[in-house]
């Protein structure tokens, strides 16, 4: 699913949301995050999720920014 986003540049935002629960997500997230294609895709993720009213969402994009460094 990861490499259908990423490859396919589907919504980042979507991507950012897909999973309700958080290990699952972050497992989505270090998947991408094994490419530079991936790494890319990701940071636009992030800066769709960065201003979220949701704290677990917030979580998921500061995580993102620790996979990007």
């Amino acid at each position: 699913m990861t490499r259908r986003f990423v490859y396919n540049r589907l919504d980042p935002e979507t991507f950012g949301r897909l999973a309700d629960d958080g290990t699952l997500a972050l497992s989505l997230i270090d998947e991408a995050a094994r490419s530079g294609k991936g790494r890319r895709y990701l940071s636009e993720v992030r800066k769709r999720l960065i201003g979220a009213n949701d704290k677990g969402i917030r979580v998921r994009a500061d995580y993102i920014a620790k996979k990007l460094k």
